[in-house]
C-alpha cells in the first residue's frame, strides 16, 4: 500500500526489535547547542587557567623545583584537552547524550538505532570534529548534515550516531493521552509491517493534524486495508491504540 509521509520523522528499529520514530535535530538547534557549549567551555578554560596561574604563582614562593612550571604547563594542557574534547564525551555518556548546550536546545545524541550513546561512539564522533570543522566554521560537517537523510555529520556517520529533537521524544510518551475515549480495535486481519507503521504513525501524529486531514488520511487507510467504517478516524485510532498497547507490553 502507498502511504503519505506525515512529517520529517524517521523510523528506526531498536535492538529489542521495537520500532520508534525520531526526528533529526535541525541545523539551527545544533548550531545553538554548539555555540552555548563553546561559550561554557571558553569561560571555564579562561577562569580555570587564571586560577591555576594564581595558585602556581603563590606556590612558586615555597616551591624550589626546576620542573615546577613544567608541571603547571602540563596541567594547563590537560585542562585544554578536557575542555575541548572530553567535555563532550563525558556529558554525552553520563547525561543521556546531552551537553548543557544540547539540553538548552532540546536535542540529544543517540546511536542510530535509538539506543543510548556509548563510550566508543561518543569518542569517535567527537574526535572527528577536527575533520568536520574543516576548512573553517564546520563547513564539511554542515554540508554533511544538510545532505544526509538523518542529518549526520561525518562524525555521526562513522560512529553510527544521530542527533535528535528531544521534544518529539517527549511527545511520543503521551501517545495515549488523547485516546482515553477511543475503544481498542483488534485488526480483523493480519497487517503487514508497513500497514502497522502507517496506523501507528497516524495515531501518534493525529493531534497535530487538522480534522479534515485526519478524515482524509483515515479514509485512505481504511480503503487500503479493505475496511468499511462509518467512523474511519475512530477505527484507525482504535487499531493504533491496539498496536501501541502491544509495543508497551513488549517493552
Amino acid at each position: 500500500m502507498s502511504t503519505s509521509k506525515l512529517d520529517t520523522l524517521i523510523q528506526v528499529e531498536t535492538p529489542e526489535a521495537i520500532d520508534i520514530q525520531l526526528r533529526p535535530a535541525s541545523l539551527y538547534q545544533r548550531i545553538t547547542a554548539f555555540s552555548l557549549d563553546l561559550l561554557i567551555r571558553t569561560v571555564w578554560f579562561v577562569l580555570s587557567t587564571i586560577a591555576l596561574i594564581m595558585l602556581a604563582d603563590s606556590l612558586s614562593i615555597i616551591a624550589d623545583d626546576n620542573n615546577f612550571w613544567s608541571v603547571i604547563v602540563g596541567l594547563m594542557l590537560i585542562n585544554l584537552f578536557v575542555t575541548t574534547w572530553l567535555y563532550f564525551v563525558l556529558f554525552e555518556v553520563f547525561n543521556k547524550g546531552r551537553t548543557p548546550g544540547k539540553m538548552v536546545a532540546h536535542i540529544r545524541v543517540l546511536h542510530d538505532d535509538g539506543s543510548p550513546i556509548g563510550w566508543s561512539a561518543s569518542m569517535i564522533r567527537n574526535l572527528l570534529r577536527a575533520f568536520d570543522s574543516l576548512p573553517f566554521g564546520y563547513a564539511i560537517g554542515i554540508v554533511s548534515i544538510l545532505l544526509t537523510d538523518k542529518g549526520q555529520r561525518f562524525g555521526d556517520l562513522f560512529s553510527s550516531s544521530i542527533v535528535v529533537d528531544e521534544q518529539v521524544e517527549r511527545r511520543q510518551k503521551d501517545w495515549l493521552t488523547g485516546l482515553k475515549n477511543i475503544e481498542v480495535i483488534t485488526p480483523p486481519v493480519a497487517l503487514t509491517r508497513e500497514e502497522q507503521y502507517s496506523i501507528v504513525s497516524f495515531t501518534e501524529r493525529h493531534l497535530h493534524i487538522s480534522r479534515a486531514r485526519q478524515q482524509e488520511l483515515a479514509e485512505q487507510l481504511c480503503y487500503d486495508l479493505g475496511l468499511v467504517s462509518e467512523q474511519p478516524i475512530q477505527t484507525v485510532l482504535g487499531m493504533g491504540k491496539y498496536y501501541l498497547g502491544q509495543k508497551k507490553e513488549d517493552l
